[in-house]
């Protein structure tokens, strides 16, 4: 019959062997300090509750680390493609300063990074959505996002009636530039497919939109 004491150690064995595995998978990619922790596990001569204790700790600490560095990469990775269509060069510098943070294992101020690019992009990368009146002379596409905020005011209505609408640039923002004509239907019902810049990130958008009589519904 095996020992208290004989079993013991040979559950700690089990333990060290089962503690070896997973910091060893994983540390594998986790910031340098926890490298000498690994290669202490990684021996032999782990046998002793003390030492297997150390290891335990250890790999808890690596364990947190992993799970709050894959927290971060995620909301990075919400962010990322919102950053990459804004082109501002503040936010490509911040986007170099969460690579070096996580880098460094700083994943607390790698979050607030990600948090603060995120703040920035607000709205961008949303689908958008464009209503118009048609109303001679007047300021007629008013573009939106989902999130509420008005992106930009693109065209001017130089002249509208039941059959065609002709539009004009207001100032910018209309792909490609010039007069352009759109047939109406008989209710004086036109549909339109604008390439348009958001003001904050010179990144083309197509929007269709329905343009109205004045005082109509779209």
């Amino acid at each position: 019959m095996t020992s208290g004491r004989g079993f013991g150690r040979r559950m700690d064995l089990i333990k060290a062997d089962t503690v070896t595995a997973d910091i060893c998978r994983i540390c594998k990619d986790t910031p340098s300090q926890y490298v000498r922790g690994r290669a202490m596990v990684a021996k032999a001569g782990i046998l002793t509750r003390s030492d297997l204790k150390k290891a335990v700790r250890i790999l808890r600490k690596a364990r947190r680390e992993f799970q709050r560095e894959a927290e971060v990469a995620g909301a990075y990775n919400r962010v990322r493609e919102r950053v990459r269509i804004s082109g501002d060069p503040a936010l490509e510098r911040l986007e170099g300063r969460y690579t070096d943070l996580i880098c460094r294992g700083e994943y607390g101020k790698a979050a607030k990074v990600v948090r603060r690019m995120g703040r920035m992009t607000a709205g961008l990368g949303h689908p958008i959505e464009a209503s118009m009146s048609i109303r001679d002379g007047a300021r007629a596409i008013r573009v939106s996002n989902q999130s509420g905020r008005t992106v930009i005011v693109v065209l001017m209505v130089a002249r509208a009636d039941n059959r065609e609408v002709v539009l004009t640039p207001a100032s910018f923002a209309l792909q490609p530039f010039g007069t352009k004509t759109v047939a109406c239907s008989g209710e004086g019902r036109a549909s339109l497919d604008l390439r348009i810049d958001y003001r904050d990130g010179d990144t083309d958008r197509t929007v269709s939109t329905v343009l109205t009589p004045a005082g109509a519904s779209a």
